[in-house]
């Protein structure tokens, strides 16, 4: 392990966890899910921004700054977000379905209530299905 990363060891004990829960055939993503939900909303205020950029931007910043991964804006028009470096699934093994879960609970969130709508967030790529990035179509229910 590094010491200069503070975050490493709890990615390591996280990574160590889930793989031991998914080897018990123990589906933790509902849980991790409504995880992200809460952790969306709390973060709303702290990455919000009345322009859609500048929020966009806000929400890049904080995941490099947290060592969550790099967030790239595919487009708008759908909304896709892509992130690489992800540090929810990238050291997963090859599991053949999306594993960002508690990702996907955050963008729901905030999305959601950016556009004072509800929103659906579809993992379409993901490492632990063989991608080299995780992507997320965020669109209107």
């Amino acid at each position: 392990m590094n010491d200069g990363d503070p975050f490493e060891f709890f990615r390591l004990m996280f990574k160590t966890i889930r793989v031991g829960l998914i080897r018990q055939g123990i589906n933790i993503d509902p849980i991790l899910y409504e995880a992200g939900i809460n952790v969306g909303n709390a973060l709303y205020e702290r990455v919000y921004d009345q322009d859609m950029n500048k929020f966009l931007e806000n929400i890049a910043q904080f995941w490099e700054t947290h060592y969550l991964g790099n967030v790239k804006v595919q487009s708008l028009e759908p909304l896709i977000i892509n992130v690489s470096e992800c540090y929810e699934c990238r050291h997963l093994p090859y599991l053949g379905k999306p594993a960002c879960a508690f990702d996907a609970g955050i963008l729901k969130a905030l999305f959601s209530t950016y556009y004072k709508d509800e929103r659906t967030v579809a993992e379409t790529k993901c490492y632990a299905m063989g991608d080299n990035y995780c992507s997320f179509v965020i669109n209107k229910v």
